[in-house]
């Protein structure tokens, strides 16, 4: 006689986040400029400077709202590393506090 093999409920797979999720640095060559609406034809607003860090708000397709200093506006995404790609660029650009 064959025991039985007790069966496992399968458990959904959990996707990996990276703690700068909702961080965004510029990969730009000097800068990028900030935009008042997501079109390359809108007011800018202000500049992000390569290895400048952003608060991503939200995300539309190829743009991302983002928030530096005092600027609030819009981002073509090719122009930031978001999520693991910072973690890459920490150590170039950034520094890393613990407590």
């Amino acid at each position: 006689s064959t025991t039985p093999v007790p069966t496992s409920t399968p458990q959904p797979t959990v996707k990996p986040r990276s703690e700068f999720e909702n961080i965004g640095v510029s990969v730009a060559e000097g800068y990028v400029r900030v935009r008042e609406k997501a079109d390359t034809t809108s007011k800018v607003v202000g500049k992000l400077y390569r290895g400048s860090a952003a608060r991503i708000v939200e995300r539309h397709g190829d743009w991302v709202k983002i928030r530096s200093g005092k600027v609030t506006g819009y981002i073509k995404k090719e122009f930031l590393a978001i999520g693991f790609s910072v973690e890459r660029l920490v150590g170039e650009f950034g520094t890393k506090y613990a407590t």
